[in-house]
Formats: C-alpha cells, structure tokens, sequence
C-alpha cells in the first residue's frame, strides 16, 4: 500500500524525469511562495534538500510536510533527520493533528507512523478554532505507544517497534510501554518480529493486558 520514489530496477516501477523545486521555481519565475506541501512516500527530505534557495527566500514559505518513519526509513531517513534539517534552517516545526499544533524537536521519537508537520520561519498566522500546544507530555506519548502497538497495520507496528528503541528511559520503562514492547515480541508478523529484536524484556503472560 505504500508508493514511493526508488532508483531500483522493478517491472513496476515507471521511470519519470526529477526536478528540484528551486528549479521549477525559477522556470516558471515566480518571485514569491507562500505555501510548499511535501507529500512524496518517504524521499521528503531528499525533496527538502533541493530547495535551499526557496526555503532561504523573505518571506519564508510555511511548509506541511508529510514525516513517516517507515517511508523515510526507505531513503535511509528518520522523522529526527527531517525535523533537525528543518530547524537547523531556522524552522520551527509542529505536529499537525485536527485543530491542533503540537510542537516538536528533533531530538522527540515519533511514536506514531504516518503524520504531517508544519513548519514556520515566522510567526504562525491567526487561527481561529485551533489550539497551538507545547510538546506532547509523557502520558501523551504513552498512550500514542500504545494504541501504534496495536495497529491493524504490520509496518505501523514495526515502526513502533523500531520507535521503542529509541523512546527516553523514563517513558521506555512505563509499564504499559514494557506491555507494549512484549506485545509486539510477540507479534507473528516477520516485519514486526526483526524490528523489535532489540527488546530482551519478558514477554506477555496469556490473557495479561495493559
């Protein structure tokens, strides 16, 4: 179910022509953008890294760009790489949920597999009917640990699992996240199985639930 950009050989795959925005910008002269939206399977950082000179401009563009670990995974990235080269053009960046912004760092492990950011170089505009938050508390991000442990889908999962390595100790050993943790140990999906193969913690007792 994931489609993505791939320099390998596969019958599947349809050779394009690429262009970097910087150059689509300056063809088609335009002196000024407002808005950029990333959304291109995993290479958005790739997308990122050829419009320095657009993200550099005044007034800077605002950004939404899509940040999953597992496509990003594909292009040898991580959410953190995403959001690090963002800031380190001096972006602030926020999760995007429904009426909502939660600012995020780089150095903050995504819990969850598919979300967008926005990011700013200015001050965030008036609006009206959404909430602007500070970065998600503890009990935030367990609960979101949790409930992607549990997805229907194995790659979220394996995401997950991947996620837990990398979670601060004093979140790592919440009960519930160890729960989780030996949930997904146990989990018969080969792509889950070889991402939580860091975890040597107990594994669920039949029935036991968080």
């Amino acid at each position: 179910p994931w489609g993505q950009l791939t320099t390998e050989e596969d019958p599947a795959s349809v050779g394009v022509s690429l262009r970097t925005v910087d150059s689509l910008l300056a063809g088609a002269r335009l002196d000024r953008v407002d808005l950029v939206k990333i959304d291109v399977e995993g290479a958005d950082l790739e997308v990122l890294r050829g419009m320095e000179r657009t993200l550099a401009a005044e007034p800077p563009p605002f950004l939404v760009v899509e940040c999953c670990p597992h496509t990003l995974r594909m292009f040898g990235a991580t959410p953190t790489d995403l959001v690090r080269f963002l800031e380190q053009r001096g972006y602030r960046a926020y999760t995007v949920e429904p009426n909502r912004l939660i600012r995020r760092r780089a150095e903050e492990v995504q819990v969850t597999t598919v979300t967008d950011v926005l990011a700013v170089r200015r001050d965030l505009p008036e609006l009206p009917g959404w909430r602007v938050d500070p970065p998600l508390s503890i009990g935030e991000n367990l609960r979101r640990f949790v409930a992607e442990s549990q997805h229907d889908n194995a790659d979220c999962r394996a995401c997950c699992a991947r996620a837990g390595r990398e979670l601060d100790p004093a979140l790592r050993g919440q009960p519930e996240v160890q729960w989780a943790l030996a949930r997904l140990k146990d989990d018969p999906d080969p792509r889950v199985h070889d991402a939580i193969a860091w975890w040597e913690g107990p594994r669920v007792a039949a029935g036991q639930t968080a």
